[in-house]
């Protein structure tokens, strides 16, 4: 039976495993090292781009999915309690607030929304609710005229928009 061979790159052929002492392992060439850095920056350049389109969907997509779901809260909260609600959108400084709404860490303040803050860096590119800044819902959940907002990020672009009729806001 022949010896149990260690190290298959540096043990010599099993003819002369005996005869010959293991030969010195050797490194990878410097024209091998050149070709996988080549491989690994061309799928890097390949990748990259489509990783950062992707990221900016995403974002774009879940401030989107925020306001949705603010303004569908504050629609069913005016209905439920009989109130007025509205949601102020200031594309300067990229903020959504919610009036008469509190913060759940500061119970005096408005709850804000900064949409150019983690986790979404997104923009407010335009924003129209009838000629307002704002969206308003009556004390029966019913939306003073329709609008929509849309945001930024990157390259990618999302419409948020409520149906004047329903008060329902929709991604387009």
């Amino acid at each position: 039976m022949p010896p149990l061979r260690r190290n298959l790159l540096c043990s010599p052929p099993p003819s002369e495993a005996g005869t010959r002492r293991l030969r010195a392992c050797r490194g990878f060439s410097l024209l091998e090292l050149a070709c996988v850095t080549a491989l690994v920056a061309i799928t890097a350049a390949i990748a990259l781009p489509r990783y950062a389109d992707s990221l900016a969907r995403y974002r774009v997509e879940l401030a989107c999915r925020r306001i949705i779901a603010d303004l569908n809260l504050i629609r069913m909260r005016a209905w439920a309690q009989g109130t007025c609600e509205s949601a102020r959108f200031d594309p300067d400084a990229e903020t959504m607030t919610l009036i008469c709404d509190p913060d759940i860490n500061f119970p005096s303040r408005n709850y804000i929304v900064h949409f150019n803050q983690a986790p979404y860096y997104a923009d407010i590119v335009e924003r129209d609710f009838s000629g307002r800044t704002f969206m308003y819902y009556n004390r029966y959940g019913q939306p003073c005229g329709g609008g929509y907002v849309v945001l930024r990020v990157g390259n990618v672009q999302r419409k948020v928009v409520v149906d004047g009729q329903t008060g329902k806001a929709v991604m387009e």
